[in-house]
């Protein structure tokens, strides 16, 4: 055999690889259809499309059949994972909606809402309308400046996110459980005006919630 058989170079594609650069073909043309990219030539150009190089497109599609069983196990393996998250997800999700209908319901006391109002007070005004906020929002049903839309996914309503927060984990306490009352009150830290609201605080806020006061 001749050494002009071994250096041979394909003047078309092998039937293997012509169908998978087929696929990238007309994947690329459905990026570019559904406006995932606003052009190919790089793709084209990356994957040896369009190359007059014949040697060029037979190692690129074998850089996948020569490990395509790593491949597929690798996509499984990926797929599976994914299932999992979207499953974790899904329970979360349901999680959540359920301690916002709660959490929601739950602001028909008054006392809940004005607490609300302290906490998160600018992203709250930020959601109800503005010939609403010059009203007094204490004395407000929230049910009213925020109304539930059943026909909308419940985690599109302003307040679902400030609902749905998960509380902080209590802190450690220094001391004995078992400790007497009387011991128990000297083990507190004499500051408390770390995490409390002062009374500027407090006149801030009234004046944000109630402009007409």
């Amino acid at each position: 055999m001749s050494s002009d058989t071994h250096t041979k170079i394909p003047t078309t594609l092998p039937a293997k690889q012509a169908k998978l650069m087929a696929f990238i073909n007309y994947y690329h043309q459905q990026l570019v259809d559904n406006n995932i990219i606003t052009e190919r030539d790089s793709l084209d150009k990356f994957s040896g499309l369009f190359s007059q190089d014949i040697t060029q497109q037979i190692s690129f599609c074998n850089n996948f059949f020569d490990y395509e069983s790593t491949h597929v196990k690798s996509y499984k393996e990926k797929t599976k994972h994914s299932k999992n998250n979207l499953k974790l997800q899904q329970k979360q999700n349901k999680k959540n909606d359920k301690l916002f209908l709660k959490s929601y319901n739950q602001l028909k006391d008054n006392k809940k809402w004005n607490n609300l109002l302290t906490k998160h007070t600018t992203t709250i005004l930020n959601d109800i309308p503005t010939l609403l906020q010059n009203q007094d929002l204490r004395t407000q049903n929230p049910h009213t400046l925020l109304p539930l839309d059943t026909t909308k996914p419940l985690n599109t309503h302003p307040l679902y996110h400030i609902l749905t927060i998960p509380l902080p984990l209590p802190l450690p306490h220094s001391y004995n459980l078992n400790i007497s009352i009387k011991e128990e009150t000297k083990c507190k830290p004499k500051n408390k005006s770390k995490g409390t609201v002062t009374t500027s605080n407090t006149d801030m806020v009234n004046k944000l919630l109630a402009s007409n006061d």
